[in-house]
């Protein structure tokens, strides 16, 4: 049962990170972008990487997990 415990506490953490960067596009996808404030176009910026690295952050203990019940 820890093993469990560990397992999803791990994947937590990125999808909790995901939703936060997919929250963010969401938030600012409605601005056209003609009218994007430069904090406005970092934040985008921002948002995209973390959404990225987590999704990666998620395949690479996925991986892992597989690899190991082998």
């Amino acid at each position: 049962m820890k093993d469990h415990l560990i397992t999803i506490s791990a994947l937590a953490i990125p999808f909790g990170l995901m939703a936060a960067g997919v929250g963010i596009l969401v938030w600012l996808a409605p601005v056209p972008a003609s009218e994007l404030t430069p904090v406005q176009a970092r934040l985008i910026e921002l948002g995209d990487t973390v959404t990225k690295v987590t999704l990666g952050a998620i395949f690479a203990i996925a991986g892992f997990l597989f690899m190991r019940r082998d």
